[in-house]
């Protein structure tokens, strides 16, 4: 009768064992598929997180440089996100200095050659295709935000360009005519050119 009942505890204790294993291996499986959160000591703030999160879905991302700027005396941080582990950052997001009021973001896609831009308080979204004819993605090592962003931080305020925006420039007026050029800038660089059709003047 004891040799009964000992064989029926393990029996017991084995099944249970194996239930709350499998439980513990199913708990753990959604977490390996989640998005990780960023290093240790990065400022980037819960709104921030949530947003890379939802862009870049069944990714995984850190955090990785993180460099102070300003623009029409307004501050910035400018941080870069890497995905997947992959050399160099693929996206790169700009909120206030403590990581948090997100205002920009831009995805580089440099097999794509494709680059997305998002003014997150207009949520305003912009794709530049062929980002690789641009002059500026050599210049600027395929749009290494952060180099530009550091190379702006050393130029003086009068020989910068746009943070963000367009400018629009006019021809002199001839023959009654003149056109406009729209230019484009992310994060100082120039992403898009567009000619407009003649007006009168």
């Amino acid at each position: 009768m004891k040799k009964v009942f000992v064989f029926l505890f393990i029996f017991v204790a084995l099944i249970a064992f194996s239930c709350n294993h499998s439980k513990i291996a199913n708990d753990i499986q959604p977490l390996a598929k989640s998005n990780n959160i960023a290093k240790k000591g990065a400022r980037l703030g819960t709104q921030a997180q949530n947003f890379v999160s939802s862009f870049y879905k069944n990714a995984t991302y850190t955090i990785g440089k993180q460099v102070e700027t300003s623009d029409n005396g307004v501050s910035y941080l400018v941080s870069e996100i890497i995905i997947n582990d992959e050399a160099r950052a693929r996206g790169y997001i700009t909120t206030d200095l403590a990581g948090e009021n997100l205002t920009y973001f831009v995805d580089v896609d440099r097999v794509n050659f494709e680059m997305t831009n998002i003014e997150i308080e207009t949520n305003v979204i912009s794709k530049i295709p062929n980002i690789n004819r641009l002059l500026d993605y050599n210049s600027t090592s395929e749009f290494d935000i952060i180099k530009v962003v550091e190379d702006n931080n050393s130029l003086p305020i009068a020989e910068r360009r746009p943070c963000f925006g367009k400018v629009v420039e006019w021809s002199t007026c001839m023959f009654g005519k003149k056109f406009s050029i729209t230019t484009y800038y992310a994060f100082w660089c120039v992403t898009n050119r567009v000619q407009s059709k003649l007006v009168d003047c």
